[in-house]
């Protein structure tokens, strides 16, 4: 899979688990970690949420 085709996946992904559960929030390590199995590329997670991000999807939230 290219690289464009996994971030897409993990976008995928991201929707899916928040359709399932609308108030999950992590780290992108802890996404990367403990959303996917097997653990995905934190790079990716990183990528797919940047991109999420400009779509109005998420929103990114300081550490409390």
């Amino acid at each position: 899979m290219n690289a464009p085709d996994a971030i897409a996946a993990v976008q995928h992904h991201l929707r899916e688990h928040w359709q399932r559960h609308p108030l999950a929030a992590d780290t992108c390590a802890g996404i990367a970690r403990w959303w996917f199995e097997p653990p995905a590329a934190e790079a990716e997670v990183l990528a797919a949420l940047h991109a999420l991000q400009r779509a109005g999807v998420v929103v990114v939230q300081g550490a409390a």
